[in-house]
């Protein structure tokens, strides 16, 4: 972790700035696709073989309550592609 800090100190801001901008993209990006999982568990009530509801799963499984888990799954719908994908 020293490193890392000592690595960020170390960078000019337009460097920074690019940094920022790279992982603010792989971030969405990673948004978009843990929607798209939640979605299909959700969807296809593959929580049902041993869960009763999707909010059980959600807090057992994830530790993640219903409403961050529909932000994720709309994400997902917005920014996708096709509303509907990994991507």
């Amino acid at each position: 972790m020293a490193g890392i800090t000592f690595m960020i100190n170390e960078l000019a801001l337009d460097a920074l700035t690019a940094e920022i901008k790279r992982v603010m993209r792989r971030s969405a990006k990673d948004a978009a696709q843990l929607g798209y999982m939640l979605r299909r568990v959700l969807e296809e009530r593959l929580y049902a073989d041993e869960y009763n509801d999707f909010d059980t799963y959600l807090e057992k499984e994830l530790q993640m309550d219903y409403t961050m888990a529909s932000r994720f799954i709309g994400i997902n719908k917005k920014y996708s592609l096709m509303g509907n994908s990994m991507d």
